[in-house]
């Protein structure tokens, strides 16, 4: 693929930080040196916050082609289409009515527009939390799960250390227990693997899955591990998926074995998003697995308390435009090599032999 591709880049919450994120990544125009992004929101609030970012730090090199329409996007500067008012009020640090409905009105724009093949793909900065409550959903997955008729879509955390997932997009534990299923479960690991296969250029992704009870297993503090998520493992590798063990998560994360595997699946909200927040910071990515486009966001969250103040971290929105790239090229990469497949012939007889089996991986246990 020689062309740049096309990223849309919905402002967010015009509060937030989102905002001054992007006149720090789009600054001296070298983003356009790998894609062509393409701003939807408001010229007016980029400039106010360019403009504030500049009182605390030397000038700002940023000079933004204003286009009606993506054909019109230059691939030599950053570009932006303006999507709402010019007197829409800013008010730094709270979040809004009005900041609320440019949010949305910039994600659903960007998400017209890559439905009709107008952009590759869409990441949106920080949203607010009651941005969703205006089209009656509760949550960026329960809007695009609407929007798209999609029964089933995954957020995965993308870090430079690990990825995550989880067995349920909410945050409730009792909600996650309600859900901790064989059927669920096989469900997740299926969505995961052809997730890392086509979005993340993985052959065999190793998948570990973590207890829900600390002693894994051995009836004292309870038993789903023997009675539902050793089972699901069984039938996942039975289905040539390569999943391993449960492991508490204590012992996981401090010993650092997520590093011998592409995923982990995490049973509730607080078990994988605090180790993974506390290693990967400010700079990981969500990228939503079931879309029929690419969607990305941070995982950090609008930083209110910080707007204005020059310091805040473009890591993470910078991350979140490389792996829509990459996800995207990935994905053109997939669909190019399944369109017309080879026929295969089992040259080895009837013998079934795993490229990559559980004690291959140096210092793992499934008993940890």
């Amino acid at each position: 693929m020689d062309e740049k591709l096309i990223i849309g880049l919905a402002q967010g919450d015009i509060n937030g930080i989102g905002s001054e994120l992007l006149v720090k990544i789009l600054a001296e125009n070298r983003m356009c040196e790998v894609c062509t992004p393409l701003v939807i929101g408001s010229s007016k609030v980029l400039a106010y916050y360019k403009k504030g970012l500049e009182r605390s730090e030397e000038p700002i090199n940023l000079t933004m082609n204003l286009v009606q329409k993506p054909e019109e996007a230059s691939d030599k500067r950053s570009n932006i289409i303006n999507c709402f008012s010019d007197d829409v009020r800013v008010d730094p640090g709270i979040e809004t009515r009005d900041s609320d409905e440019c949010a949305m009105l910039a994600l659903r724009q960007g998400l017209d527009y890559i439905d009709n093949n107008r952009i590759d793909a869409l990441v949106t900065a920080p949203m607010g939390d009651y941005a969703f409550d205006l089209e009656r959903a509760t949550s960026l997955i329960h809007y695009l799960s609407v929007r798209y008729e999609s029964e089933f879509l995954m957020p995965l955390y993308i870090g430079q250390k690990m990825k995550i997932a989880f067995l349920t997009s909410g945050k409730s534990v009792r909600d996650s227990l309600s859900q901790l299923t064989i059927p669920n479960l096989i469900k997740r690991f299926k969505m995961i693997n052809r997730a890392m296969i086509r979005d993340f250029a993985l052959d065999k992704p190793r998948i570990a899955i973590l207890a829900l009870n600390g002693s894994t297993g051995d009836g004292i503090f309870g038993d789903e591990e023997e009675r539902i998520i050793k089972p699901a493992i069984v039938q996942a590798r039975e289905e040539g998926i390569f999943v391993v063990g449960p492991y508490a998560a204590d012992r996981f994360f401090a010993e650092a074995m997520y590093e011998k595997y592409d995923i982990v699946l995490a049973l509730h909200h607080d078990q994988g998003l605090i180790p993974f927040k506390y290693i990967e910071d400010n700079s990981g990515v969500i990228s939503i697995a079931g879309l029929p486009c690419v969607l990305t966001t941070t995982v950090h969250g609008m930083g209110y308390n910080m707007v204005e103040r020059g310091d805040a971290d473009e890591s993470g929105l910078r991350n979140a435009i490389y792996v829509a790239m990459d996800v995207c090229r990935n994905r053109t990469q997939y669909s190019e090599l399944t369109a017309n497949p080879l026929k295969q012939y089992d040259v080895g007889g009837d013998r079934r032999e795993s490229d990559l089996n559980v004690d291959q991986i140096a210092g793992v246990s499934e008993s940890q």
